[in-house]
């Protein structure tokens, strides 16, 4: 093959090319999005009286949304907390390498975006919901 057939060859591929979009950028209604977070942490302190424990969880959960319109979406979270074994104070003494529970929690969440959805990376919101925290006993 000579240089002049392998550009003519590139040429007409190129001219036959059209451009790809990978992601739509608007949100519009009827969308549903899923999202996921491997790792963050659950800090859950105690009250004054030192009657209740602070201890700390690895969390990970996942979301799913659905636009009803270019306004609203209605959000739907649920996470879980890894219990993992810690040294814990309760009534002024140490307990060493106390099993604590997981914590699973569910969300369900009304999403309002002021200025709409459509076109922006990253819309401004307002959310608003109600949620249930529960938790696993496990065995030391």
């Amino acid at each position: 093959m000579t240089i002049r057939s392998i550009l003519f060859s590139a040429g007409l591929w190129l001219l036959g090319a059209t451009a790809a979009i990978a992601q739509d950028q608007t949100l519009c209604p009827g969308k549903v999005e899923l999202g996921f977070f491997p790792m963050g942490g659950l800090f859950l302190v105690g009250g004054d009286d030192d009657g209740e424990v602070d201890f700390n969880e690895y969390t990970s959960g996942a979301s799913l949304s659905y636009h009803v319109n270019p306004h609203f979406a209605i959000e739907g979270e649920l996470t879980i907390n890894l219990g993992l074994a810690q040294d814990i104070f309760f009534h002024q003494s140490e307990v060493f390498h106390m099993q604590m529970p997981n914590v699973w929690s569910y969300f369900g969440n009304l999403v309002f975006y002021p200025r709409g959805s459509e076109g922006r990376h990253v819309p401004f919101y307002i959310a608003g919901g109600v949620g249930l925290l529960s938790l696993q006993s496990r065995e030391p």
